[in-house]
């Protein structure tokens, strides 16, 4: 049974890797040149669109916006004080084929459950 496991994960990951040969992908995050503090909310939104999540506490909202770049996902904090930019920053970055695994192990469990 572990070996059939093993087989179902190493199966896609072979794919995916002659996949990403054929296809150009982005490798930087539009955020990257992002520099412009002061700017609005309202105007992060109508560039990027809605965000991921937003935190919220009394004077301070922060937009949390995710994207997937070929071998990571990364999370891109925006903290605004009294709906100014103060401050932009990566907060957190994980590979994707981990979270690609724990997704196929998660599924291959729940198949050997029935």
């Amino acid at each position: 049974m572990i070996g059939k496991k093993l087989f179902y994960l190493i199966v896609p990951f072979l794919m995916a890797s002659c996949s990403s040969l054929s296809t150009p992908v982005k490798n930087e995050s539009k955020f990257l040149n992002f520099i412009t503090l002061g700017v609005s909310k309202e105007q992060v939104i109508d560039k990027y669109g809605n965000p991921l999540n937003i935190g919220v506490s009394e004077n301070t909202e922060i937009l949390y916006y995710s994207e997937k770049l070929p071998d990571f996902i990364v999370i891109t904090e925006f903290t605004f004080e009294n709906n100014k930019l103060k401050e932009k920053k990566v907060s957190k970055i994980e590979n994707s084929y981990q979270s690609d695994f724990r997704k196929i192990y998660n599924l291959l469990d729940d198949i050997q459950k029935k």
